[in-house]
């Protein structure tokens, strides 16, 4: 099997980690073929020659007047973003698949060095990942649990709601533009609806690459700064609810015991989360166990790259378009 590993990301930890992920698919005996953004005019002969593609971090469209928009591949453009929109358009057009690797979800830290994980699957982020992890065992789950990471119990109680932003030109926002909205509209739009439901605070929390914040009057609410720099945990402390789009951040609040409510297919938390801000003062308390089972077989350690267990675990699907 012969891998294209994909420079499409280029920041220290971005470049550890593929570096990580390319010496685990040769230490279990395959072939790993490095490609940098500057070798793009060479991008199909190189993927034609190669089974799959990986990468850190997939494509994703760009905010044009408030819209997100999918520009086309140009072979003649030399930036990184161009290089994660050419890989789709020309792997999907070979019908050969991409090893994305993305952001961790479950024992994320940065000072965790090696120790910190990635979520890596197929042909994706979020739901629209592919991860062959249905009905997982739960030895991985167990094995976070080893690090610290717990299941806590429902809440019983809390102070306020946490509505959670997002990058407006992330992947996590495509559908909300899909309903013809702005981030920022749909931002004010769950504040003000959440307000009608619940008098409990209201804490906005602005994702650290958005744009804009949402102008709202709104008794009892308090809208972060963008250059925020406040720790999850800060926010999840006395929350009663969160509520969100598609942001990882629900997966902090559930593994806590905090519900979360979103109505966007697109979030990883969605079939264990309530999707109505009608029931915010009794939102849904379901199952989270085999959701947790399931999601540690999409998360990933560096040291685990390098041993190749990702790679091992996706290998015999790469076939599988």
């Amino acid at each position: 099997m012969k891998a294209a590993v994909c420079c499409v990301k280029q920041k220290g930890d971005a470049v550890n980690c593929l570096r990580a992920f390319s010496d685990g698919i040769i230490y279990r005996g395959d072939e790993a073929i490095w490609m940098a953004p500057s070798y793009q005019q060479m991008i199909e002969e190189f993927l034609t020659s190669t089974d799959v593609s990986v990468q850190v971090a997939d494509a994703h469209p760009t905010l044009v007047k408030n819209q997100l928009v999918w520009i086309p591949y140009d072979p003649e453009n030399r930036t990184v973003y161009n290089f994660r929109r050419g890989i789709k358009e020309i792997q999907s057009r070979l019908n050969k698949r991409r090893i994305i690797i993305d952001a961790g979800l479950l024992h994320y830290d940065k000072e965790l060095g090696d120790d910190r994980y990635y979520v890596i699957g197929f042909d994706g982020i979020k739901t629209h990942a592919v991860f062959y992890n249905e009905n997982s065992p739960p030895d991985r789950w167990k094995e976070l649990n080893k690090l610290g990471v717990d299941m806590h119990p429902w809440r019983a109680s809390g102070e306020h709601i946490l509505i959670i932003g997002q990058n407006e030109e992330g992947v996590g926002a495509t559908n909300i533009t899909k309903m013809g909205m702005t981030f920022k509209e749909w931002s004010e739009l769950q504040i003000n609806t959440v307000r009608l439901h619940t008098d409990r605070k209201i804490i906005y929390r602005p994702h650290r690459h958005q744009r804009f914040l949402p102008e709202v009057e709104v008794d009892n609410c308090e809208i972060g700064e963008l250059s925020n720099n406040i720790p999850i945990s800060e926010h999840l402390k006395n929350c009663w609810c969160m509520v969100t789009a598609a942001s990882g951040a629900a997966v902090d609040a559930l593994v806590n015991g905090i519900p979360v409510i979103t109505s966007d297919s697109l979030s990883v938390a969605y079939d264990v989360s309530e999707h109505s801000l009608e029931n915010i003062e009794n939102p849904s308390l379901k199952d989270r166990t085999q959701w947790l089972y399931d999601l540690a077989y999409t998360q990933w350690s560096v040291h685990e790259m390098r041993r190749g267990l990702p790679w091992d675990h996706l290998r015999n699907y790469i076939q599988a378009v």
